[in-house]
């Protein structure tokens, strides 16, 4: 007997194995379509920096194969063409969602007039007013660079005027970009 019969034995009582742990797993494995789907929502959160638009279509390229393996391939071929796709869905709906939520956010210091609508009132670790505003307009500030929402902090006296949710101020503020994550 030589090696190579011993070696292709051994593949296929792995591949045996492997048939009937999903063969007994069958009708048990839908849970981990929504695992596979985090797993893939995980790794484009986990990313260094937004993927580029052949990222996105490398990831639904991956969603049709897995799609068409699912319909075309044999059945033990069944639960790694759903698993790719849950992953490439995963990858796609995080960025999909990334995207509908984008705004634009201060990438630059910006000193001088800021209007806007207050939409919250809160006070800060130091006890100091905080208003977050919306509808902002910031005077040299095109609207595209403008971020939706902004807080600024009340400093010094303010007892000749309480702020009301709903009111629209206009006050002079130093705005930056907000602070990274203390703990990345």
């Amino acid at each position: 007997m030589s090696s190579d019969a011993g070696g292709k034995g051994q593949e296929l009582r792995i591949l045996h194995l492997i048939d009937s742990l999903l063969e007994a797993q069958r009708g048990h494995l839908f849970p981990w379509v929504a695992v596979f789907i985090g797993l893939g929502a995980g790794g484009w959160f986990m990313l260094p920096q937004e993927p580029d638009t052949f990222a996105y279509a490398l990831a639904g390229l991956a969603l049709a194969t897995g799609l068409c393996l699912r319909m075309l391939a044999p059945e033990w071929m069944y639960p790694p063409a759903v698993m790719l796709a849950c992953l490439a869905m995963g990858v796609l709906a995080a960025g999909a969602r990334g995207h509908t939520v984008a705004a634009p956010m201060l990438d630059f210091r910006y000193y001088g007039p800021v209007q806007g609508r207050i939409v919250w009132i809160d006070r800060s670790q130091s006890d100091v007013l905080r208003l977050t505003l919306d509808r902002v307009v910031l005077e040299r500030t095109a609207p595209a660079r403008t971020p939706e929402r902004v807080r600024v902090a009340l400093h010094g006296d303010q007892s000749h005027h309480q702020p009301q949710a709903g009111e629209t101020v206009i006050l002079t503020a130093h705005l930056s970009a907000p602070d990274g994550p203390v703990e990345p």
